[in-house]
């Protein structure tokens, strides 16, 4: 019974032992785990606001497009409408008149072809043969558009740069200066068209010491758009400076060139005697008398010849100074007639 006992104890003791001895189970313990997530950070922004500049008085404001007032300026010029039978309605002319119409493969053709394309009046135009200086119609004529002087895209935006259309290579040319512009058409042709301006005389010279502005360029007198140009633009005083040597009411009505040219142009008064001007005689390419042309002259200075105008038997009956009329002698009124003495009969 003894041997039972402590065989039993024993086992136990052994069974004790192999349990402490063995790999104990692993506890699981779930951990929470806290993901930082992101934060937003406020910083502080400094704007930095540029302070407004006052305009420099040296320079000259920008300049402000009115395309209203270019279009407007622009309608009443040559350039918008320069159509006439006397201007030469056809391709040749066409080249600087019109152009868009200038077909560069025309030529010359035999005589009287200036005449029957220039001054078509016939009661039947003689029409120039094929290929040709061809006679462009009215309702054809485009003028010189403002795609002539500037690049127009598709949309109709004009490019305010100036540039010369050339219609024989179908592209433009660059241009330096306005003048340029204005010397692609206003020059004097092999064919004898005398459309150059001479500009020149001393008194639109840059001398050493004069501060006064001196035009260098066409636009510095005229108007891009409109072509008008006025010395009143410079010169506005001229009729209120003190002494007024030959500014008066009655030379209002004689152009300032009529009087300052330089180049000695003939003065007298235009075709409806509004105006006094410069005439300049030309000779017709085709042959002709000399005729009397209105021109401007570009040619100027200070010093004006009174005695230009005022010549003996001028054919304008104007005072002579070259021998003065003689100064009449005061005169003592006559004592008033008594009453019921007939009238005079007047001298004729």
């Amino acid at each position: 019974m003894k041997i039972k006992l402590l065989a039993l104890c024993a086992f136990i003791v052994i069974g004790v032992l192999l349990i402490a001895c063995a790999t104990p189970t692993p506890i699981t313990v779930k951990e929470t785990v806290v993901v930082p997530q992101p934060q937003t950070v406020v910083v502080p922004q400094t704007v930095i606001v540029q302070p407004t500049k006052a305009p420099d008085p040296t320079k000259p404001p920008a300049p402000v497009v009115d395309l209203k007032a270019i279009e407007a300026a622009y309608k009443l010029s040559s350039h918008s409408n320069d159509w006439g039978e006397g201007r030469g309605p056809n391709t040749m002319c066409a080249r600087c008149h019109s152009p868009r119409n200038w077909d560069p493969k025309a030529i010359p053709g035999p005589a009287p072809n200036c005449v029957a394309c220039k001054f078509p009046f016939d009661a039947a135009v003689r029409k120039p043969p094929p290929n040709t200086n061809v006679f462009v119609e009215q309702k054809d004529w485009k003028n010189i558009g403002c795609d002539v002087c500037h690049q127009v895209n598709t949309a109709g935006v004009v490019d305010p740069k100036p540039v010369a259309w050339n219609q024989a290579t179908g592209k433009y040319d660059t241009v330096a200066t306005p003048t340029e512009l204005c010397e692609k058409c206003h020059t004097d042709s092999l064919g004898g068209s005398k459309h150059k301006m001479a500009i020149g005389g001393p008194a639109h010279t840059g001398q050493i010491g004069l501060t006064a502005k001196r035009p260098s360029e066409c636009t510095d007198c005229h108007n891009p758009h409109s072509q008008k140009a006025s010395c009143t633009s410079c010169h506005g005083d001229v009729f209120k400076t003190k002494p007024n040597t030959g500014h008066i009411a009655v030379h209002a009505k004689i152009e300032c060139g009529a009087c300052h040219d330089a180049s000695g142009l003939t003065v007298g008064p235009n075709a409806d005697k509004t105006m006094w001007v410069t005439f300049k005689m030309t000779t017709s390419p085709a042959g002709g008398p000399p005729t009397a042309s209105q021109v401007t002259s570009h040619t100027l200075q200070k010093a004006v010849a009174c005695t230009r105008c005022h010549y003996d038997n001028n054919p304008n009956k104007l005072r002579s100074m070259v021998t003065p009329t003689a100064t009449r002698a005061p005169t003592t009124p006559a004592a008033p007639a008594p009453a019921g003495t007939p009238a005079a009969t007047p001298t004729r």
